[in-house]
């Protein structure tokens, strides 16, 4: 059972790394948020990804939501990756 609970984590896993086009972080390999350190808990700092770099961070390391390509909808993305985006696009 727990063979093939970890290889569906797996395939999600691996899922998502091709639909964000990204490495998708695994979620028990980090035990805390990669931009501000706090370790991860039940109620406060939830561990996210984020879907521009596939990094956990918690929500508040990712409260920006931008459109990625190969969707029209808004994604989360963390703190840097929407520093970096709004760099690029001159803001």
């Amino acid at each position: 059972l727990l063979r093939r609970s970890a290889a569906r984590a797996h395939r999600r896993r691996e899922e998502r790394s091709q639909k964000y086009d990204c490495e998708w972080e695994d979620d028990k390999a980090v035990s805390h948020c990669r931009l501000c350190g706090h370790k991860w808990g039940v109620l406060r700092h939830r561990r996210h990804h984020c879907r521009s770099c596939g990094q956990l961070v918690c929500d508040e390391c990712s409260r920006s939501r931008h459109v990625l390509a190969g969707s029209a909808k808004l994604k989360r993305v963390c703190d840097f990756c929407a520093g970096f985006a709004s760099k690029a696009a001159g803001g």
